[in-house]
């Protein structure tokens, strides 16, 4: 995994691929859509900061979720797009 920073608000994302994946919000949708945590943002705000210099001072601890987070992005992608009739996005 290949930690990127992108967009004007210099987001953490994981570069796969051709795709970006924001690490915060990826977090957010596996606890809220996976775990039924009714404080998914929050939660991922703590393990998986949004700025870079919170989650290099978390150190190895901001590294435990992006993986698990990152294939419930891939895997709601996949799903999504073999499911649509549309391929504009």
């Amino acid at each position: 995994m290949k930690i990127v920073l992108y967009g004007p608000e210099r987001r953490i994302g994981a570069w796969r691929g051709d795709k970006i994946i924001d690490l915060n919000r990826a977090l957010a949708s596996y606890l809220r859509e996976q775990r039924g945590d009714t404080n998914a943002q929050a939660h991922a705000d703590e393990r998986i900061p949004q700025r870079l210099e919170r989650f290099i001072a978390l150190g190895a601890a901001a590294l435990e979720d992006p993986d698990r987070a990152i294939q419930h992005v891939l895997g709601t992608l996949t799903s999504v797009l073999s499911t649509s009739t549309s391929s504009v996005w």
